[in-house]
């Protein structure tokens, strides 16, 4: 059986170059979309968004033919250092956003210090 996220960095390479980024614009999000299956390589550093785009370049695209795929690529890197600057850990800040609001809406106001999305939401983007 072949695993779906290789571990051998040379394999990730090719992966990253078998990337298509403008088949990845026009189907990302469909069931069968060509999604780049990178996410585990980046979210652990094992690649860079920097090298993934320095390797599309080299392939030949213009910076406009791909411009979706870039934006993703910035997407990761920009909430990635939200976090780190707002020392954020993403897991309890999901949990909390999938807790019921039931006591809002069966016993009145909530308590001053009961969980508040917008709070959190203006703590991360600093507004």
């Amino acid at each position: 059986m072949e695993a779906i996220f290789t571990t051998d960095y040379e394999n990730i390479l090719q992966k990253v170059d078998q990337v298509d980024p403008i088949q990845y614009e026009k189907t990302r999000n469909y069931i069968n979309g060509a999604v780049t299956y990178l996410s585990p390589y980046l979210s652990r550093g094992v690649i860079s968004t920097k090298q993934v785009l320095e390797r599309m370049l080299k392939k030949g695209y213009q910076i406009q033919q791909i411009q979706t795929f870039v934006k993703e690529l910035c997407w990761r890197d920009y909430f990635q250092r939200v976090g780190q600057h707002k020392d954020l850990n993403l897991a309890n800040f999901y949990l909390q956003l999938l807790q019921p609001r039931s006591e809002m809406a069966f016993r009145g106001p909530r308590k001053q210090n009961s969980f508040d999305r917008t709070r959190i939401f203006y703590s991360i983007s600093g507004k």
